[in-house]
């Protein structure tokens, strides 16, 4: 499989390691400023994953999409790059989708636990009851099954991943009331670029793929023995998507401990376009305060 594979040299003196995974819609380019801002605290590295920032996907090279293909492609990387010999502190950082498939991971194989010495969680859920209950399961499910399919994946990409049709879409929602980003000038310019990239880079199959798990999946069931290592959870007490209590009550089923740190976010993730400071801004001292403790 063809991807990509980013590292970011530490800023500091720090021989820290902190594997960052990202979510779905998503790229190096985008996660550049976030990786740059935990470049402050060691070396960050950071693999594509299949179907997701240029990536291939799973369907192009002929294997099953699952969470548990992600989780052992991901073991895969690791211990090629020889995270299970390193002899200085390594922090495993999963964002959204990213945390699901190291979660997986840890409980497919637990003896990499033992690789990291902290675990954190930013933006993330374990199962799909911790979406907010407003948001319509029944009928992103629909859609999902439709494009996930390889003629629905074609057509979707064929007609609406193009440059005309995602604009259209981005102008229509600069009227939406709860859209949080610049809506004109420059700042709203960089903005659509950015997307369009993602939208046209990351697999069509794959995101309606993903889609499709995040209405289904529970990674409590079929119950396992809890990870033994304790998770760091930044959360947005105001995210759109999931709701932090029930994220924290999953996460106490899956890991051995939970520490909840609450960033001051009003969005489930940083645009697509953030700055570090925008980044800084959003974690405030709570990465600082993690890798301390």
């Amino acid at each position: 499989m063809h991807g990509r594979f980013a590292t970011h040299p530490p800023r500091t003196n720090s021989k820290r390691i902190i594997v960052l995974i990202s979510g779905m819609h998503t790229s190096h380019e985008r996660m550049s400023s976030i990786a740059f801002y935990l470049s402050r605290f060691g070396t960050v590295i950071s693999p594509d994953l299949p179907g997701i920032g240029g990536m291939d996907s799973f369907y192009k090279v002929g294997r099953k999409f699952s969470i548990d293909n992600y989780a052992e492609l991901l073991f895969e990387i690791l211990k090629k790059e020889k995270i299970d010999q390193k002899k200085q502190e390594v922090v495993l950082a999963g964002m959204s989708f990213g945390f699901i498939v190291s979660t997986r991971m840890l409980q497919l194989h637990p003896e990499a636990a033992r690789w990291f010495s902290k675990v954190m969680c930013i933006g993330a859920f374990g199962r799909w009851s911790d979406f907010q209950r407003n948001l319509p399961r029944d009928r992103v499910l629909r859609y999902a099954k439709i494009g996930n399919s390889a003629v629905g994946s074609f057509i979707i990409k064929t007609l609406f991943m193009r440059d005309w049709p995602l604009k259209l879409y981005f102008w229509f929602l600069r009227f939406r009331k709860n859209v949080k980003y610049d809506k004109k000038g420059q700042a709203y310019r960089d903005l659509v670029e950015m997307e369009l990239s993602l939208w046209k880079e990351n697999d069509t199959r794959t995101r309606f793929a993903i889609y499709k798990l995040f209405c289904t999946f529970d990674l409590t069931k079929p119950k396992t023995e809890k990870i033994k290592t304790h998770v760091y959870s930044l959360f947005i007490p105001a995210d759109q998507w999931v709701n932090a209590k029930r994220v924290h009550k999953t996460l106490r089923k899956l890991y051995k401990s939970v520490d909840e740190i609450p960033l001051d976010s009003k969005v489930h993730a940083p645009s697509v376009i953030s700055s570090e400071s925008e980044i800084e801004d959003m974690f405030g001292d709570s990465i600082a305060k993690v890798l301390s403790a």
